[in-house]
């Protein structure tokens, strides 16, 4: 990042003719007066303007429906792409979001590797009446809901008015960089008090937009009711809405208690602040402005001026219990009239209570806001990245809510090792799912640097992460995602979608020797999931068997699979079983799927023997716990289990028939004797995969790799 870094913010309007410009203006000029650089764009016909001292870049916006946004946001990512180079953040509004979207996805196709950050500020809601909307309206408030919706999926950061908003919205936590409210200059507003005769009669004022929402008509109302109750008052309207023309015409009726004043540069703002007593703010207790965080409320405060507002959250939330606020309890006529009444009991304290709320803007400065700006961006940039920490994305397939638990232990020991570790997860069972979350990892990889390494588990999942080519992918495969099998053609597929994502994964990992020759890359590493030891370990059957209430008579042979699983060949288990009764009556086969692990280790325990007829494996997670459990295997010479149990006491290799797989469970069954595959086992725990995988991490990334070189600083005994 730059020495100072460099904001290119994007507006949509004109910064003359619009009322609250000082959102943007003030706070640009406070930002770069922390040191920062702003280029602040804006709608107008002369390339560059100073506009209350703040030097503005202006782009023409042709007056055309629909298409004026799309030459505006073209002209102005032109000028954006003209100084990339030196762009940090590029803050935007929901006007903005789906040019914005596009020019993204262009930097990402010609592989523009110096990309900013793109930070969605989020200030307001659509806020027509429902019973007065055209089409246009319409239009505009569903783009708005869809750019809000759609944002959490592809910018960098949000930034938002109030936390309420945000709230409002569904901003996701991690996503929300900062909360910025709106602010006020001090020194401008102050001369209002200085201007201003403490008179009869009693002059509120409003400053804004007209519309309907905004009940402005319903305090005009109570006004007339309360001058003609003989309460001394006057109202001032000042601005454009869709109310305009009543307004206008209540004014014009009025006898100059009403009295209406065309929008005015925002500079001559205290001017007419200075020549009223009471700021009001008649706002309805709705959503859209409980959000809110009203620019107008700081301005009245500055300007040394008591407040008449109704008693909604946007005020309180700022104003407290304060004794400078009138309350009405609602926003109808007889409770405005009720506030005005108090406001004429206290006329005389009016003075003192303008001199609190001035004291009380001071907490609410532009130059507070830009501080909070900065900090967002900050914070956000350093979350994102991670503090000194290295990141992956882990993609997975989920069945019954749950990931594998072998995988969830590879990923807590990353963790451990100080690898932040995000997990998205796949439903198995819904297809549709995996485009869904080709989708999201296409829109996290325009993000910018938020990973440094996606790893998926499964072939399937190899695709998911090669849906963009900004980060390396690691994938591992687990068995027929890459051998396939000739038991049914799903098999079959799986090896062949195994075969693609083999080709463009830049590293893979396998469970066997097996693999990696059909993986036909050199650069295979072989790695099994390891062992959780702290589950997996051997206690005493008989205490086993009596948790489990089984029979202390009776052989158990362990099938730990579903038997309608035809790559494991149950079929072939029975008929071996019905041999075995011949010599020993005494023996059931045990059956186990859709149980917990620590129910499985209690079964190893509690059996005596297991038996594996699989027609194709890749390195079975149930022989090395069973081992753990130092519980005896009869298995056919499949995958890596010939490697695994060499030289392991009552663990044995057998064809894959019915008389061979009964054979040798017969001597297992007769001996009586445990294993001692705990001993070998041991070695080839969770923490010795990690390892391995970490290995090829490194070889992924490369030695001298920011994120590698972080791995290393905080692995255990760095």
């Amino acid at each position: 990042m730059a020495e100072k870094p460099h904001i290119f913010w994007i507006y949509t309007e004109n910064f003359v003719a619009t009322l609250d410009a000082a959102t943007w203006l003030e706070t640009t000029r406070e930002i770069r007066n922390m040191g920062w650089q702003v280029t602040l764009v804006g709608v107008g016909d002369e390339p560059e303007q100073t506009i209350g001292g703040v030097a503005v870049q202006h782009v023409a916006k042709p007056d055309v429906y629909l298409l004026r946004q799309v030459i505006f946001h073209a002209r102005v990512l032109r000028m954006l792409y003209a100084q990339l180079g030196s762009v940090d953040y590029v803050l935007f509004h929901q006007m903005s979001a789906p040019w914005v979207l596009l020019f993204r996805i262009l930097l990402l196709l010609l592989f523009v590797r110096k990309r900013p950050k793109f930070v969605m500020d989020t200030r307001t809601v659509p806020m027509e009446r429902s019973d007065t909307r055209d089409i246009k309206s319409r239009l505009r408030i569903k783009f708005y809901h869809l750019m809000n919706r759609s944002a959490h999926y592809w910018v960098d950061g949000q930034l938002a008015i109030t936390q309420r908003i945000a709230e409002s919205l569904g901003i996701p936590a991690q996503q929300l960089w900062g909360v910025w409210p709106s602010g006020v200059t001090l020194a401008p507003f102050a001369s209002a008090s200085e201007q201003r005769e403490w008179t009869t009669p009693i002059e509120l004022i409003y400053v804004g937009a007209l519309h309907y929402e905004r009940n402005v008509h319903v305090l005009t109302r109570a006004v007339l009711l309360a001058h003609a109750m003989g309460l001394p008052f006057r109202f001032t309207l000042v601005g454009d809405g869709s109310a305009r023309a009543d307004l206008q015409r209540i004014a014009a009726k009025s006898n100059g208690v009403i009295r209406y004043v065309e929008p005015v540069p925002h500079e001559r703002i205290p001017e007419f602040l200075g020549r009223a007593h009471i700021g009001v703010l008649p706002f309805p207790d709705e959503e859209k402005y409980r959000v809110s965080s009203p620019i107008k409320l700081f301005e009245y405060m500055a300007a040394g001026m008591p407040i008449l507002a109704t008693r909604i959250v946007c005020h309180t939330d700022v104003v407290g219990d304060a004794t400078y606020a009138f309350w009405a309890e609602e926003s109808t006529v007889n409770a405005f009239v009720s506030a005005l009444r108090q406001i004429h009991e206290q006329h005389e304290q009016l003075p003192e209570l303008g001199k609190a709320a001035a004291a009380a803007a001071t907490n609410w400065t532009w130059q507070a806001s830009a501080r909070k700006i900065i900090a967002g961006l900050e914070r956000g940039t350093q979350s994102e990245r991670g503090v000194d920490m290295m990141r992956i994305l882990a993609i997975t397939t989920v069945n019954k809510n749950s990931p594998s638990p072998c995988i969830q232990d590879q990923l807590d020991e990353l963790k451990r090792r100080g690898i932040m570790v995000d997990t998205l997860v796949i439903n198995q069972n819904r297809k549709s799912d995996y485009f869904k979350m080709m989708g999201h990892v296409f829109w996290e990889s325009l993000r910018g640097h938020k990973y440094d390494l996606i790893h998926a588990f499964y072939g399937h999942c190899g695709l998911v992460g090669r849906a963009q080519f900004r980060v390396p992918v690691v994938t591992t495969f687990q068995g027929s995602d890459l051998l396939g099998g000739k038991n049914g053609a799903m098999h079959k597929k799986d090896g062949m979608i195994g075969d693609v994502a083999a080709r463009l994964s830049n590293s893979v990992i396998v469970m066997s020797e097996e693999m990696k020759i059909a993986s036909r890359r050199e650069d295979t590493a072989v790695i099994p999931f390891g062992v959780n030891t702290d589950i997996f370990k051997p206690q005493p059957r008989s205490e086993a068997r009596e948790a489990l209430k089984l029979s202390p008579d009776t052989s158990y042979v362990l099938f730990p699979w579903h038997p309608s699983r035809a790559e494991k060949n149950f079929h072939i288990v029975e008929a071996a079983l019905s041999l075995v009764r011949e010599h020993i009556p005494h023996v059931q086969v045990v059956t186990l799927f859709a149980k917990s692990r620590e129910e499985v280790a209690l079964y190893m325990n509690a059996c005596d023997a297991m038996v594996l007829v699989s027609d194709h494996e890749g390195s079975p997670m149930a022989v090395r716990e069973a081992m753990a459990c130092n519980l005896p295997i009869v298995s056919v010479d499949v995958g890596d289990v010939a490697d695994v149990i060499a030289g392991v006491r009552n663990c044995v290799i057998c064809e894959r028939n019915p008389q061979a797989v009964a054979e040798n469970l017969l001597t297992v069954l007769q001996s009586g004797e445990r294993s001692n595959g705990n001993e070998k086992i041991a070695t080839m725990n969770v923490s010795w995969a990690a390892d391995r995988v970490l290995d090829v991490y490194q070889a992924t990334l490369g030695e001298q790799s920011a994120a590698w070189q972080t791995v290393k600083n905080s692995s255990p005994g760095a």
